[in-house]
């Protein structure tokens, strides 16, 4: 008995340590697709990553008209004021503007964190922040093997998850680009939140609650739109009776404290009262414009936006941050009409969950390939759902909520090709699933042709 006991465990142990390995395999090949792209942006790109920080010096500073670097543009533009220039959080467009709540607080830090160590848009300084977001795609490939566990018990899901992730044409293709101002913080914070969340609604203990509070809050601090989907998903564990009325005033009070400090800020620095940015009417009355379908594009920044039209940003500094986009809401208030809005609102939820927003407003396409790894997002959700439409699980409820009240707020503001970013590593734990599924289907039906020949 013994002996047989000892052998025992030493199959688990070698299942176990292949079973890793396979994992492990699966985040040296993200990580290599990554780096690799990473080295290829630095070759065809290599001015944008090699500055001239005096030239940028002057132009920043410069207060004839606006300045964009690729590399964050108004979040970078914060981040330095900040670091170089000792302003505090104040000129998102270059020049002096004055104190701004234009950017939420979370990827400026990371910027300025970059500036700070390394020197404002050097190399350096933009290397660290590619690495920080490729450590940032590595635990999303891991919190998706994780979270597919959670939710399906299925360790072949998985890794079907974790690898679907892996070679995600959008999360490799932030690495061949150096204009993705935000990377993909949020889509692991948004990813984090909920896995989070299912880990505390199993234990229920206030160490898990806590948890997932704290990374609700810095996700709240990075983007305020999870702030919907995160209380959303609170209300309905609370009218559920899954978390006691306790637990949901834990939940409040912690990200309360962690927010309202920088809401604090605002009020001293702009006298006005804002939840984390200050922007936010100035994003609807752009993504209303008639001329541009609600799409943000290049055309329509240069058109309209402060960070690329001289008028718009020499009328941004005269009147400041407050007045200037009060005066843009009432122009939106103005042209109101509830039926085109609305029209406009269903077509822009099109193109958050299926269709690839225009760069430009007269672009010619955009490749098949990227537009069909887009629509991949919302075709996950359909095809989950249909398979699970006779089992719908509450997990299952508490995911679709998640993720489509994020795209609440994209109904009214402008629609870019990133914003809809958040939601892809869940709706690749979706996938997988779905994938896992179909296989076994498939299998099934060889098998029962088989027996019949």
């Amino acid at each position: 008995m013994p002996c047989f006991s000892l052998v025992k465990n030493m199959k688990r142990i070698i299942v176990n340590l292949f079973r890793k390995r396979i994992l492990l395999l699966i985040l040296i090949l993200g990580g290599v697709l990554r780096i690799g792209m990473l080295f290829f942006n630095i070759q065809d790109n290599y001015s944008l990553f090699h500055n001239n920080t005096e030239l940028i010096s002057k132009k920043i500073n410069a207060d004839d008209k606006p300045f964009q670097h690729s590399f964050g543009s108004e979040i970078s533009n914060v981040a330095y004021s900040i670091v170089c220039k000792r302003d505090g959080f104040s000129n998102p467009f270059g020049g002096h503007t004055g104190p701004t709540g234009w950017v939420a607080p979370g990827m400026v830090a990371i910027y300025a964190l970059s500036f700070y160590w390394f020197g404002c848009f050097t190399f350096k300084s933009i290397i660290f922040v590619f690495l920080f977001s490729l450590a940032v795609s590595l635990l999303m490939i891991l919190l998706v093997y994780l979270l597919c566990i959670e939710l399906f018990r299925n360790e072949i899901i998985g890794y079907i998850g974790a690898f679907l992730l892996a070679i995600d044409f959008h999360d490799i293709f932030i690495f061949k680009r150096i204009n993705q101002q935000d990377f993909n913080t949020l889509p692991f914070l948004f990813l984090l939140v909920f896995y989070l969340f299912m880990r505390c609604i199993k234990s229920r203990s206030i160490k898990n609650l806590l948890l997932v509070t704290l990374a609700s809050g810095t996700a709240i601090l990075f983007n305020p739109a999870f702030g919907i989907s995160i209380f959303l998903l609170l209300f309905f564990l609370l009218k559920r009776t899954i978390f006691k009325l306790k637990h949901g005033m834990i939940f409040l009070i912690v990200t309360l404290l962690m927010v309202t400090p920088y809401i604090l800020y605002q009020r001293h620095q702009l006298e006005i009262w804002s939840l984390v940015k200050s922007n936010g009417p100035f994003e609807i009355y752009q993504g209303n414009v008639p001329d541009f379908s609600g799409f943000l594009t290049i055309d329509l920044f240069k058109k309209y936006h402060p960070i690329m039209n001289q008028k718009e940003y020499r009328e941004y500094k005269v009147k400041g941050e407050r007045e200037y986009i009060d005066s843009k809401f009432a122009q939106f208030k103005n042209k109101f009409d509830l039926g085109s809005f609305a029209l406009l609102s269903i077509k822009k939820i099109l193109y958050f969950f299926f269709i690839f927003p225009p760069l430009k407003i007269r672009e010619p396409g955009v490749t098949l390939l990227m537009n069909f790894a887009y629509s991949l997002r919302g075709l996950s959700l359909l095809i989950y759902l249909l398979i699970r439409v006779k089992s719908i699980t509450m997990n299952d409820k508490l995911l679709f909520i998640y993720i489509i009240s994020f795209s609440i707020p994209y109904c009214v503001v402008g629609i870019m090709y990133r914003y809809s970013f958040p939601i892809v590593p869940l709706t690749t734990v979706l996938a997988a699933y779905s994938v896992y599924t179909i296989c076994g289907w498939i299998k099934s039906n060889t098998v029962q042709n088989s027996w019949h020949c």
